[in-house]
């Protein structure tokens, strides 16, 4: 920059610096002239200065506010695909686990509910298919454990008279080694289970519920009913009746 005031200030001197020595007024004038014209040089170089530096500030900070602002996109559409793909592989990793998978519990019980009006006894039976898709599938507590994304470890295929002639066969079929309970069938269902109300129906007058395991007159009152942990080729009857009238026992 030292180099273009130099110029400029020979170039000043010499173009008016060129004076008649016995002319003092013009001689003064001319100085007058010179400083002016090396001034208003130095001025225009240090404007040319100011305009060069502010246009590289410019230019960096345009280029910092574009940085700021894809950074800001990245952020804006990278996070929520992040968080999509966790919710998607924690719902594969436990509610799709594989599409087969070989069971290490396998077996089927059956399973009656019978409602009597004293004088005749009627079966009741699931109008769906339990633990299957397109029927009853009212929890996904144990959805990790079924052998296939189409199966809960507890079901019943649909309705017939080929699995449901009285007694329903309810497969147990799990890639997992448990102890599936009663409740267990129940929840899947999502019918309620008890002494006081089984399937919607509640205990009144002398009417209750009662649950047998076995056939009569092998049959016994368990103490559990919920709890009651479930047994390949287990036979469970629930009966809805006057405490007058023989229950499941025959007794």
């Amino acid at each position: 920059m030292s180099c273009y005031r130099g110029f400029l200030r020979a170039a000043v001197h010499i173009c008016l610096g060129k004076k008649e020595p016995s002319f003092r007024r013009i001689a003064a004038l001319q100085k007058s002239l010179t400083d002016g014209s090396l001034m208003f040089a130095e001025r225009l170089i240090l404007s040319f200065d100011q305009l060069f530096s502010g246009a590289a500030g410019l230019a960096r900070s345009q280029k910092a506010k574009v940085s700021k602002r894809q950074r800001g996109r990245y952020l804006a559409y990278g996070i929520p695909l992040l968080a999509l793909a966790l919710v998607a592989g924690v719902y594969v990793a436990n509610y799709l686990p594989y599409a087969t998978s070989p069971a290490a519990v396998d077996f089927t019980f059956q399973i009656v509910i019978e409602v009597s009006n004293g004088t005749a006894v009627r079966a009741v039976a699931p109008n769906n298919a339990i633990g299957e898709p397109g029927g009853y599938w009212q929890t996904s507590q144990y959805n990790s454990y079924g052998i296939d994304a189409g199966h809960y470890p507890i079901y019943l295929d649909f309705p017939s008279s080929s699995n449901c002639p009285g007694f329903c066969t309810v497969h147990v079929k799990s890639r997992a080694v448990h102890s599936y309970t009663l409740q267990d069938y129940f929840n899947v269902w999502g019918q309620p289970l008890g002494r006081n109300d089984t399937i919607g129906l509640m205990h009144h007058d002398n009417v209750y519920w009662e649950l047998c395991v076995g056939i009569p007159p092998d049959s016994y009152n368990p103490p559990e009913w919920g709890g009651l942990v479930l047994q390949p080729a287990m036979n469970i009857t629930l009966l809805f009746h006057d405490y007058n009238n023989p229950g499941c026992t025959l007794s």
